[in-house]
């Protein structure tokens, strides 16, 4: 992207903060819509600067190939989206008493993720196997409840015997979907990095502080797109610098 840096008035021109931000053009810029409070988003910029790898979290989506996979790489297809926390810089808000606390989130960092094809179907099915199985073994239940004589059979047996029977059905469909998840997420786990935090990178983040604010189980949530954000804070890349 190239980018249109030209207001030598601002604060942040020509400055790692400018690049940090990377914004496509001066006059797209928050710093210009907030004028008054540049300064403190200078400080702001400076502190997420020093949370952050060398180098930035460019590498992770800034190539063609999947970081994903394990061994040879498959070509990139999408673009995962992962939401990172730091409790810094401190910021305060109101809890449910009215009172002052200290708030969870200090910086937010959205994170893309180069992803193939093949790792984007393996997580989707293990994000929603667990949840959709039962949905199905539900409906398929209540399905065979419509046919004829069906309930009234089974309600001369015990009127509680259907709603029992559908409540069981929903029971073993969940403990199922759990089981062949972890079923797959095993088989899986031999082709690629199931949980973004075993990257290098991600992993030296996390030590570093950074936590996902959306989880499946324990693991960190990727959402996918299929065009990366080119601006915004950790979008840039090496060629987007004007420092």
């Amino acid at each position: 992207m190239q980018r249109n840096i030209h207001n030598k008035d601002c604060r942040l021109y020509h400055t790692p903060q400018c690049d940090l931000l990377n914004m496509p053009s001066c006059d797209e810029c928050i710093v210009n819509d907030k004028a008054d409070d540049a300064e403190l988003i200078q400080k702001d910029l400076d502190i997420l600067a020093g949370l952050l790898p060398e180098g930035g979290v460019s590498p992770l989506f800034d190539t063609d190939e999947c970081v994903l996979c394990k061994g040879e790489k498959n070509k990139r297809a999408v673009y995962g989206l992962l939401d990172l926390g730091h409790a810094e810089p401190k910021r305060e808000k109101r809890s449910i008493l009215g009172l002052k606390v200290r708030a969870r989130v200090g910086s937010l960092l959205p994170v893309q993720l180069s992803v193939c094809k093949a790792c984007k179907r393996r997580l989707l099915i293990l994000d929603y196997l667990p949840a959709v199985l039962p949905v199905i073994v539900g409906l398929a239940v209540i399905l065979v409840f419509m046919l004829p004589g069906v309930t009234a059979s089974l309600e001369r047996t015990a009127p509680i015997m259907p709603f029992a029977l559908f409540v069981v059905s929903l029971l073993l469909a969940a403990v199922l979907g759990s089981l062949l998840s972890r079923t797959l997420a095993g088989r899986y786990s031999k082709h690629m990095h199931l949980d973004v935090f075993e990257l290098p990178l991600l992993n030296e983040m996390k030590e570093n502080g950074w936590f996902p604010l959306s989880t499946t189980g324990k693991k960190p949530r990727l959402i996918f797109v299929k065009n990366r954000m080119r601006m915004g804070v950790g979008t840039g890349t090496p060629e987007d610098s004007t420092c």
